[in-house]
């Protein structure tokens, strides 16, 4: 990892998906499901934009994940199929109370999953290991 902005992004990306993951993993009375949602669509967007980064692929201003997975298979058509429209929407949904709404824990359990796809997929196809990428020992 030569490039100081991949890996800026790479580790932004990581904390989104840790911190996701802390608040999904605590008590179920104090589960948080609309900032869980949201900081997944955070970082499994950060993580595909890593991805294009490194590879030179320009990608435009966007929080559309499915977008950003179209110009990924421009460089490599073998990412997995993921119904990732929903956590595309969880960007503006889970940030502005116009158009609040309370998740279902199933639907931040969904989300952090496929965070979780996208991030090993994309950790993979970097050949970074996740110690290389986090603040924590």
């Amino acid at each position: 990892m030569n490039d100081g902005r991949v890996e800026k992004w790479l580790i932004s990306a990581n904390n989104d998906f840790i911190a996701a993951g802390n608040l999904l993993f605590v008590t179920k009375e104090k589960i948080v499901t609309n900032v869980i949602c949201y900081l997944c669509q955070q970082s499994a967007e950060k993580f595909l934009k890593a991805y294009l980064l490194n590879n030179r692929e320009p990608f435009p201003r966007t929080h559309n994940l499915e977008l950003l997975i179209e110009k990924y298979r421009k460089a490599d058509q073998t990412f997995p199929d993921l119904d990732i429209g929903r956590l595309t929407s969880y960007n503006i949904s889970m940030r502005y109370p116009d158009e609040f709404r309370i998740p279902t824990l199933e639907e931040a359990q969904v989300s952090y999953e496929t965070s979780r796809i996208v991030r090993g997929e994309i950790l993979l196809r970097l050949k970074i290991a996740e110690n290389e990428i986090t603040l924590f020992n």
